[in-house]
């Protein structure tokens, strides 16, 4: 049986996941993924960012508009969370290399 590894969602959430995926993820993914949990305060952050996208969601989704525009706004709300989350991760990736130069 593979060897699990528990990761923390910046969310709050954890998950127990094969440790190679895993490994994969804290790469791919530093700034939504770690090995021990997030801050209090960055956790309800997160949570609070998602609730807000889930409303902002719904609004689009019952607007009335056509379907082709909500599929528009939709798209356009992923890119710019993928974009968003892009950046993030390559901060904290740059980050993680100062402090591996640093140790």
């Amino acid at each position: 049986m593979p060897e699990k590894m528990k990761l923390h969602h910046i969310d709050g959430s954890t998950a127990d996941i094969d440790a190679i995926d895993a490994r994969r993820v804290l790469r791919e993914h530093p700034s939504e993924w770690a090995t021990s949990a997030f801050p209090a305060d960055v956790q309800k952050k997160a949570q609070e960012a998602a609730k807000e996208k889930r409303l902002t969601i719904l609004k689009i989704k019952t607007s009335g508009r056509p379907q082709h525009e909500i599929d528009a706004a939709l798209a356009e709300i992923e890119e710019l969370a993928q974009l968003e989350k892009a950046d993030a991760d390559k901060a904290a990736r740059a980050g993680k290399k100062a402090d591996d130069k640093k140790g």
